[in-house]
């Protein structure tokens, strides 16, 4: 009797666990076929879940995943933009951080020890930064100084040859003054030589004039020579009689 009992027993709970394994399959199966549409649906419902909800979707998805992501927030909610979701829960876990950093306690002797460490850290680092501080002010204060006897140099070397261009310049006013005297001295004989030219052209106009006509005067002199000769000529030498 009890033999039959513990295997109708057996048997009783092996078909059980079958259906139950059957039934999750199917149930599986289902909301594979069905998710494409509730995602649908879900795309079109307008995404509205308060901070809260977000944060604890997060929640859920780091302990059954480990990992949180925009698209697992999406999932979990059944909707929403997974920009806004993650950032929601990004802000969450910082702020999270931030206090679980500040409430963290440490025993007395550590915090002891890093008291200790850190004042000597912050008087190694005042030190090393005033020693940085001092030779960047001496290195900027000998920078400060070349400068400063470079700009004199050039300031001196500046005037002196300002100085010496005024002087040159000063010179060469003086001689262009004086070229341009020496100029207008030459320009004034060049012009009195050009109305002293036109004179002696006129005079020699003339006098060319005069030679030209005393050549005429001795021509017509020499013309009358030769008639007065030829006169004289044959008035002395009478005139043969005809037969000697």
């Amino acid at each position: 009797m009890n033999q039959s009992v513990g295997v109708l027993t057996n048997h009783g709970f092996s078909e059980v666990y079958f259906l139950t394994y059957l039934l999750s399959y199917f149930l599986i199966f289902w909301s594979i076929l069905k998710k494409p549409a509730i995602e649908e649906v879900n795309a079109m419902r307008p995404a509205d879940f308060s901070d809260e909800k977000i944060i604890e979707a997060g929640k859920r998805l780091q302990v059954q995943k480990g990992k949180v992501t925009g698209y697992g927030l999406r999932i979990e909610l059944g909707g929403g933009d997974q920009n806004r979701l993650i950032s929601v829960w990004r802000k969450f876990a910082e702020q999270e951080t931030k206090e679980a950093v500040q409430d963290t306690e440490l025993p007395p002797e550590i915090e002891e020890l890093l008291d200790s460490a850190g004042q000597t850290l912050l008087s190694q680092l005042r030190s090393v930064t005033a020693s940085i501080h001092q030779a960047a002010t001496k290195n900027a204060d000998r920078r400060v100084a070349e400068i400063t006897r470079q700009l004199k140099e050039l300031e001196e070397q500046t005037d002196a040859e300002l100085k010496d261009a005024g002087i040159v310049i000063e010179k060469l006013e003086s001689e262009s003054g004086e070229l341009q005297q020496e100029l207008t001295k030459t320009e004034e004989k060049l012009a009195s030589a050009l109305e002293e030219a036109k004179k002696y052209e006129m005079k020699a106009f003339q006098l060319e004039t005069q030679l030209n006509e005393m050549k005429g005067v001795e021509e017509l002199i020499k013309r009358l020579e030769a008639l007065e000769q030829r006169a004289t000529t044959e008035t002395v030498t009478p005139p043969q009689e005809a037969g000697h």
